[in-house]
Order: structure tokens, then sequence, then C-alpha cells
């Protein structure tokens, strides 16, 4: 990394001392990791195979990993690898963790911002992003730091496309693609270089960011957008977004927990002129809350 020191990885020491370090993070509450710049990592500095004797305890050999193993000497909850579309190598899949994918992201935006109304059932078609990573190895962002614009471009999902970006976040949430997806909460920028709001000099003096909540315990973020783009002032106001935060979100994060790990069982599609509609069913709510579905499906079907 630029201006860092170099650290050899190579080095037993030094896997030792990195290893240290991550186990205080995990006993402070810590329970991902995403491996900045991980290709230029060898596979055998963050996860080595094992190839012992036999004689290790505490379930290593099971899992085909050593004692020494820097990444998986703990229970993590998720590992994934910033990747930049280069085809995954076998060694990595298995012992390393998840990819992050950044081309499912621009598919989705392209389709949703770009094409025709003719050409929107393409969007249906959308199952994944960089080539030979399949879903169950993938990690979807829908916005990330690295993938930001200094304004708003309806090819750049970030909050600064407005109304637009939202509309997509959320179909990003209910499209039944990915077993892991990542959403953004951040701030708001006028360079790339700033930090969070109360650090706007890029020189790497300290500084002190404005707190999230005000003084009565109320988050401080911007409020959903109706507009699209947001308009300039607002694009560039230095305040927190909190995209986590907008209407709908919290919703369909519960939806999408609800449906995990269950085969989408039957889909309908209707076309009224213009406007695609899309009805999908999940297996998990086919049973016992059918009815509410039901429901809930006659209720949007009369307001249409």
């Amino acid at each position: 990394m630029y201006e860092l020191p170099d650290f050899n990885t190579e080095l037993q020491e030094v896997r030792d001392m990195q290893f240290k370090h991550l186990e205080e993070l995990y006993h402070i509450g810590i329970t991902g990791l995403r491996v900045d710049a991980a290709i230029y990592h060898h596979v055998y500095e963050l996860a080595e195979p094992w190839q012992g004797d036999g004689e290790l305890g505490g379930g290593a050999e099971q899992y085909g990993l050593r004692t020494d193993d820097m990444l998986n000497r703990l229970p993590w909850d998720l590992i994934y690898q910033e990747w930049w579309g280069e085809y995954p190598p076998q060694d990595r899949t298995d012992y390393v963790g998840l990819y992050r994918d950044v081309a499912y992201r621009w598919h989705l935006v392209n389709r949703l911002s770009n094409l025709n109304a003719s050409e929107l059932p393409q969007l249906l078609e959308l199952e994944g992003g960089v080539f030979g990573i399949s879903q169950d190895m993938a990690v979807y962002p829908f916005a990330y730091h690295d993938g930001r614009s200094k304004d708003a471009d309806p090819e750049i999902a970030t909050y600064k496309n407005g109304l637009a970006f939202h509309q997509q976040q959320k179909f990003f949430l209910s499209w039944p693609v990915g077993n892991s997806v990542l959403i953004w909460g951040g701030y708001g920028w006028r360079d790339l270089s700033h930090g969070p709001p109360g650090c706007d000099r890029a020189d790497g003096d300290h500084c002190s960011p404005k707190p999230v909540y005000d003084a009565n315990g109320l988050p401080q973020c911007l409020r959903a957008p109706e507009l699209s783009p947001l308009p300039r002032t607002a694009a560039r106001e230095r305040r927190w977004i909190c995209e986590h935060r907008w209407q709908g979100v919290a919703g369909l994060v519960h939806f999408r927990k609800a449906c995990r790990g269950h085969e989408v069982t039957q889909t309908w599609k209707l076309v009224l002129k213009h406007i695609l509609i899309l009805i999908f069913r999940p297996r998990a709510l086919r049973n016992e809350n059918h009815k509410m579905f039901q429901r809930s499906h006659h209720s949007r079907s009369n307001k249409t």
C-alpha cells in the first residue's frame, strides 16, 4: 500500500504479530474480516493447507489447516477478499475466503439506469458478476469506497444519484441473487479524499468527526431522497448520509434473512407498456406464511 511500511509477511514472526492483532479484534467483538489488496498476499501467508502428520488437536486437521494458520484459527462469521475481477484461483477459494464481486453491482446499475424500457427484461437474466465467481463464493457490495464518483454519475452507484440510487439499492436487496451482500452507510463528500464530517482536510492531520447522533440521541442523517440526482447543494453537503437507514432498507434486509438459503420455486412476469413487474415466491415462505403473502400480493395488485 502507498506510503505504508511493507512487512515481510513470508516470515512466520510477522504472521504471528498479525495474528495477535486479529485475536485482539476478535475478543473485542469483531466477527468478520475483509482482506485488503488480497491478490498481493500469497495464500500461504494467509491460510496454509495442512501438511502435518495428523498429530494436531483442536480440529485443525479436520478443516485442512495448520495451527499457525493466520486467518482461520478463529471462528470468524465472514472472511472475504478485496477482488477486482480476476479469475479465482482454487487454493484461494479453498483456504482464504469469499471474493468481493464488484461487477454484479455495475451490471445491475447499468440495466436499471441506462437501458431502454424495451431492454429492461435483461435485468431478469442477471445472476452474478465476475466470470468464475459463483454466488456461493461471492460477497456482493452495492457501494464501496473505491467505487465512488466526485459528482452524480448514473453508472456509478452513490447517494449523489438520489432517488435512482435508493430504488436500485432496494432492488439489489430484493433480487434473489447472492448469499452475502453488503449495503453502504456513509457520509457526504465534495472530494474523494474527504474523511467523515468534521475532517475536511486531506493532509493527514488529526481531526474530530462530527457525531452521527445529536444531543437528543437522534441520527443526523440525510432523509431518503425523492429526486434524481440529488440537488448539487445537497450532494456536496458534508454530513452523514446513512444510506442503510433510508426508508424500506431495514425491511428488505429482514426479508433477505427470512428467505436466506431457500430457492425460488416460481416466478411470474408481466409487462404493461413500459412497466415490468416480476413476482417471485421463495420456498421458505410458501407454507406457513402463504396466506400472509397472498393478502399482501392482493393488496399490491389492487393498488396497481
